[in-house]
């Protein structure tokens, strides 16, 4: 086998983890600072580098993988609750399989594929056209979605109408500029015709 520098490792799969971690967020409705995506990424970066030495072999099976994965979702969006963390979580093994099936069929395409000890070698055209298409249907998603109205910005509003307490769907609206003089705090429309009565 030749050798293996693990500088290009780590820095290849810091780049895709940062990819897929962005991908994964605009999916899921979920921002997070470019500083925790960069921690993130090179939790990744050094995982997988790490993952190469003789004696960190165990790195490679299935359960450090998937911790490894749990513990980047919570390093990129610091989530509250298990269900947005499940949904985060998702999102990002979601594109990961996205992305890595797509890698597979297209290396295997392009410039075939070669396997050594268990370990499948990409060619970085390959992975480039993957993540390229994934951005693309990421994108494409998300157009479709907005121009359906379902952008993922909906928020429960509670409303206080003549001593009565309302439960109401808000949709965040990235257009109204509109603030309260006094406090300046931003407000949002309700027409009353709409309100349950």
């Amino acid at each position: 086998m030749g050798r293996v520098y693990l500088e290009p490792v780590f820095a290849v799969n810091m780049v895709m983890n940062l990819l897929t971690l962005y991908l994964a967020g605009r999916l899921s409705g979920r921002r997070a600072s470019l500083p925790r995506y960069l921690c993130a990424g090179a939790m990744g970066g050094l995982y997988a580098a790490m993952a190469l030495l003789p004696f960190c072999e165990a790195l490679n099976g299935l359960l450090p993988k998937v911790l490894l994965s749990l513990l980047m979702t919570l390093v990129a969006w610091q989530v509250k609750g298990w269900l947005p963390f499940a949904k985060g979580w998702a999102s990002i093994v979601g594109v990961t399989a996205v992305g890595g099936g797509g890698a597979l069929a297209a290396s295997a395409l392009m410039d075939g594929l070669s396997a050594t000890t268990g370990t499948v070698h990409l060619s970085h055209n390959a992975l480039l056209f993957t993540f390229l298409g994934a951005a693309s249907m990421v994108a494409f998603s998300m157009s479709a979605l907005r121009r359906k109205g379902g952008t993922g910005h909906r928020y429960a509003v509670r409303v206080w109408l003549g001593g009565k307490r309302l439960q109401l769907d808000g949709l965040l609206d990235t257009g109204n500029l509109l603030h309260e003089p006094f406090s300046g705090l931003p407000v949002i429309l309700l027409d009353r015709r709409l309100a349950p009565r």
